[in-house]
């Protein structure tokens, strides 16, 4: 909620006489996500410092000993709660009957349910945003990062769209906040992929992509050594090789305090080369290379004069493999 991708969204709801909607069961699991998680950095913390204590290189604990995870997620889930409201959020609580249903896709795996557990979470949302859309008589855009479950070949899932046209009701699914965006923002005549291509700084631009990505260059690394093979089977060495930028969509949207901005998603290529030794003969070692390719999609932000028809770099929203 702090990124600029969802002021963007919540300023373009607001111009299309739209409101946001978060269902009940996504602030449910994320407080237990949170709750597990804080507990578990508390655990992995208090067991460093002992270690360290053993070692006499630290005679004090520090402060966060008296760190309670419980409490600070309290504190974030009612601060997450204002900060909805605020923006005239509804939680979506969830149909009586609905619970039913649920549970009866989960047991026979229907979608959206996951193949490999009994998890709910994901088939309540659905139901909610169908029986939401039913009752309020207005089509409904689903936004959510899990394709996985929700999609197929990049499209809603056929037996979603089945629900759909049993229901009579009409929800729209996107991947992102940004692509939300990018379907629904209004247009500027003069700003095309031609001319951002022709006025953006793709010097400056790239200088500072490359430096997003060194700083993360471990994480994809790591992610192609973990789909190689075994996690404990490291490289010894690796290099990555940025591909040149490409910019695959944009769209354009004014602020609630009238000023424009261009998102541009761009995509590139990392080129990356792990280099393990194995041994050979005692004190003798060989070398071998993998080569693969990772694709990173960064969204980025550049201010819009409209006026002078100039573009300036706002921010670099995120990094992240596609």
């Amino acid at each position: 909620m702090r990124g600029r991708s969802f002021q963007a969204f919540c300023d373009c709801l607001g111009g299309m006489n739209s409101a946001l909607v978060v269902p009940e069961v996504v602030l449910i699991e994320l407080e237990g996500h949170l709750k597990r998680k804080a507990h578990q950095l508390k655990t992995e913390h208090v067991r460093a410092v002992k270690k360290l204590q053993r070692l006499g290189l630290l005679q004090k604990a520090p402060s966060p000993w008296d760190f309670d995870p419980g409490l600070a997620v309290n504190q974030y889930m009612a601060h997450l709660k204002k900060a909805l409201a605020q923006r005239d959020a509804t939680i979506l609580k969830p149909e009586d009957d609905s619970w039913y249903e649920a549970l009866r896709r989960v047991g026979v795996r229907a979608k959206p349910s996951k193949q490999k557990d009994r998890d709910i979470t994901d088939v309540m949302i659905w139901l909610g945003a169908m029986d939401h859309a039913k009752r309020t008589e207005r089509a409904v855009a689903f936004i959510s990062r899990n394709t996985r479950d929700f999609c197929k070949g990049g499209d809603l899932h056929p037996r979603l769209q089945h629900d759909l046209s049993e229901r009579g009701v009409e929800v729209a699914f996107y991947s992102s906040l940004e692509e939300f965006i990018a379907a629904w923002a209004t247009p500027v005549e003069f700003i095309t992929k031609e001319w951002l291509g022709d006025n953006i700084d793709w010097q400056a631009l790239e200088e500072e992509l490359t430096w997003c990505v060194r700083e993360n260059e471990d994480d994809y690394v790591r992610q192609i050594w973990l789909d190689d093979g075994s996690e404990a089977w490291r490289p010894d060495r690796a290099s990555v090789d940025i591909a040149e930028w490409r910019l695959d969509d944009f769209a354009v949207y004014e602020f609630a305090d009238g000023h424009r901005e261009v998102m541009c998603l761009l995509s590139s290529d990392l080129d990356c080369t792990l280099v393990y030794e194995e041994q050979v003969a005692f004190g003798e070692y060989s070398e071998f290379e993998h080569e693969a390719q990772v694709l990173i999609g960064s969204t980025v932000y550049f201010e819009v004069d409209c006026e002078k028809e100039e573009l300036g770099l706002c921010t670099i929203e995120s990094i992240e493999a596609l």
